[in-house]
């Protein structure tokens, strides 16, 4: 399987597109610690263009949101993939995401 994860980080902003998963979660976990280190009061990570995300991904999300608390900083998930508000509502963390825009077509269903 060819997984590939582009990452667009501006200050206080990442943009992911493509897979966030095993194969690609270091990379995407390099370019959190580079904006974590930007003291930035908030930083948003847009998930409008993930097109998969599996477990590994959802844990990463999971250690920002840790590593965030823990340098102060605020974090925000916006155009949360549906696949990935199932999966946390599985393992029974959904609350731990604030939703903002769930998808880019508006529907929250």
């Amino acid at each position: 399987m060819n997984d590939k994860l582009i990452i667009n980080h501006q200050p206080g902003l990442i943009k992911l597109a493509g897979t966030l998963g095993f194969s690609t979660v270091a990379t995407a976990d390099n370019q959190w610690l580079n904006a974590l280190n930007e003291h930035c009061d908030t930083i948003e990570v847009d998930l409008a263009e993930v097109g998969r995300i599996d477990s590994a991904g959802l844990a990463l999300m999971v250690s920002w949101m840790k590593l965030a608390q823990e340098k102060g900083v605020a974090i925000r998930y916006t155009h949360l993939p549906r696949s990935l508000a199932g999966m946390a509502a599985i393992y029974g963390i959904d609350s731990l995401f604030q939703v903002v825009d769930r998808d880019k077509s508006g529907e929250n269903g």
